[in-house]
């Protein structure tokens, strides 16, 4: 059987379903809601299909809920209630329990079911025996709980009477069904509608995460110190693609043996003088013609590359005399290895301090 949500708001007065997976709205009033409503066809739930629209209601109490579709009552004819119980401080559905329903007016008449056909439907065989108003009311009887709904008045016709409200009913409006046997397999409740304070905002514990391709992570490329003449971004500062973060002073590769390193400057510029020498000899024999043009250019390249071999170890050398003193030289600089921005961002997380020393391919910014 289905909750039935209608298109129409001619009828309504403010009540709501409260769904926490979904939300859905419909006509209610305080201590029941009632419902009438064109039958659907092909109800999954084996409603007969009447002439006359059927009736679909739905009601609360403290401790339960009850949805019941039935169609209009006419003398010795069966209606077949179906009824629906849910017991509110879980929300599931009654799986036990006898279900009567009364008839209360001049001639008073009950009928009732002594279980579900399955969990939280009852199924009950209405047959009147006599036309008139009478007061209908649905009394559920379990171990789990005892409860009473009472649905107002309602007529009990003659077949004359019940074709002629066919005849007269308005066309079939639009409803959405949402089966109880659907709201029982979700994380869905029902609630009355009142008036309440709504807060425009909520405060949740929450992680926010960038978009994929996003975010990026700044390692060191060497090992070595930071230096301590440039100031680290802190996280939540702003900056462009291209703009500088830290910079890295390499350590040098002969660790603190400093004798060895002045030994390489002596030998390659004693090997610079050498190759200066041979590159003047070797000019004046091919001037004579005693050597051939290409003995010449040998020669010039062998003393560039003992000049770049000056220059590379007198570099290391001057490199760890800055990591000792703990300072950078003007000079220095070209041997610092600088970490920019890849990206235009936010920095989300800084691990880089001034002065420290850090290992190659250690997180420095986020």
């Amino acid at each position: 059987m289905s909750l039935m949500i209608n298109s129409s708001w001619r009828t309504c007065v403010c009540g709501c379903v409260v769904i926490l997976t979904l939300g859905v709205t419909f006509c209610g009033a305080p201590n029941g809601v009632t419902h009438s409503h064109p039958h659907e066809p092909a109800e999954p739930d084996g409603v007969q299909a009447e002439t006359a629209r059927s009736v679909v209601e739905t009601r609360w109490t403290q401790f339960s809920e009850l949805f019941v579709e039935y169609p209009q009552l006419v003398i010795g004819q069966t209606s077949q209630f179906a009824i629906h119980f849910t017991e509110l401080s879980t929300f599931e559905p009654i799986r036990g329990g006898r279900v009567i329903v009364y008839l209360i007016g001049d001639h008073n008449e009950e009928f009732a079911v002594e279980a579900p056909s399955r969990p939280g439907f009852f199924d009950v065989a209405v047959t009147p025996s006599t036309a008139g108003s009478y007061r209908l009311e649905v009394e559920l009887d379990s171990l789990e709980l005892r409860d009473r709904h009472d649905l107002g008045n309602v007529r009990v016709r003659t077949a004359t009477e019940i074709s002629v409200l066919a005849e007269a009913e308005d066309p079939l409006q639009i409803s959405i069904p949402f089966l109880k046997e659907q709201q029982w397999t979700l994380d869905f409740a029902t609630a009355l509608a009142e008036r309440s304070q709504m807060a425009k905002s909520l405060v949740l514990a929450a992680e926010i995460e960038p978009r994929t391709g996003g975010s990026v992570d700044v390692t060191a490329p060497v090992t070595g110190r930071l230096v301590n003449d440039i100031s680290i971004r802190p996280v939540g500062s702003h900056v462009d693609r291209g703009e500088k973060l830290a910079e890295i002073i390499p350590y040098s590769e002969h660790g603190e043996d400093r004798p060895a390193l002045q030994l390489d400057v002596a030998e390659a510029r004693d090997a610079l003088e050498l190759a200066r020498a041979g590159r003047a000899r070797v000019e004046r024999l091919v001037e004579v013609g005693a050597l051939p043009g290409r003995r010449q250019l040998e020669a010039r390249v062998a003393e560039q590359t003992a000049e770049a071999r000056v220059l590379a170890a007198e570099a290391r050398l001057a490199q760890l005399d800055e990591m000792r003193r703990g300072e950078e030289s003007e000079g220095g600089r070209d041997m610092r290895f600088v970490l920019r921005a890849p990206m235009s961002g936010v920095v989300a997380q800084a691990d880089a301090t001034p002065g420290a020393s850090v290992e190659q391919g250690v997180l420095l910014f986020k």
